[in-house]
């Protein structure tokens, strides 16, 4: 068996660690905020989940000023059970 001197070992070292640090097998990550054409805002389920909730607080809000607490109840029932599930889905 042959020793190698603690030279060589370093060099060895250095090398794998280069190797690992330099994964040209590894995609970048992708950009979050990077908008292209397979991730328009308006394909994800999360943008219509905010669309059907704003509707549900603009409706509740017309129906409230029109004709009072009431009538804006079960509106106002629907976004508060959507809020909920947002907020333990998301």
């Amino acid at each position: 068996m042959t020793e190698r001197s603690p030279q060589q070992e370093r060099a060895e070292q250095i090398r794998r660690s280069r190797q690992v640090i330099a994964g040209p097998d590894i995609p970048p990550p992708g950009d979050p905020l990077e908008f292209g054409d397979d991730n328009a805002p308006t394909s994800s389920p999360v943008f219509w989940y905010l669309v059907a909730l704003s509707v549900l607080l603009v409706l509740s809000a017309l129906l409230w000023a029109v004709w009072g607490m009431g009538a804006a109840s079960l509106p106002l029932l629907l976004l508060a059970i959507g809020l909920l599930l947002a907020w333990f889905m998301l």
